[in-house]
């Protein structure tokens, strides 16, 4: 049964039906389990050195069936499906969250923009800025309380693994 699987797969994987990387990985993972190695393992270490969550979780979804048993074809329809809401919520929280990152954009560049602005409309306005100590220490501290804001509103816009 286990060596049909693997010729099935590795059917696939010399087929045009996958594409690069997909196709490269199935087939070590293949080549592996024809030399003795668990394909539970073999799943496994590949999704580590692919760092790849999905197929992590499909890994231990297989080991879960080899050992305890079970459909192999249910768990998998129900990995599946963990795995594409997974992704659907991860679009959904990064368009929530574009507002928030379009913030933090404009943060950064108003300053820069409003001087600009400043500097071409009356020209000599910003001079202070620049000529004297306390308008470079003021430049300096608004600068870095901006770069500071920028951060911590990516920070915060940004989900745990997105």
């Amino acid at each position: 049964h286990t060596r049909f699987k693997c010729a099935w797969i590795s059917d696939v994987c010399s087929s045009d039906l996958l594409d690069e990387p997909l196709s490269g990985i199935l087939q070590r993972v293949v080549n592996e389990h024809r030399l003795g190695v668990p394909i539970a393992t073999v799943l496994e270490t590949a999704a580590h050195e692919e760092n790849n969550r999905h197929l992590l979780v499909t890994a231990s979804a297989i080991a879960l069936q080899s050992r305890r048993g079970g459909s192999l074809a249910e768990i998998l329809g129900t990995v599946a499906s963990s795995i594409e809401e997974e992704d659907r919520l991860r679009r959904d929280l990064l368009t929530v969250t574009a507002d928030a990152r379009l913030s933090a954009n404009v943060l950064l560049a108003m300053p820069a923009g409003s001087l600009i602005m400043t500097s071409l409309l009356s020209p000599g306005y910003a001079l202070p800025l620049i000529n004297t100590s306390a308008g470079r220490i003021l430049s300096v501290v608004g600068l870095t309380l901006g770069v500071v804001g920028f951060v911590w509103l990516r920070h915060l816009a940004q989900p745990e693994d997105a």
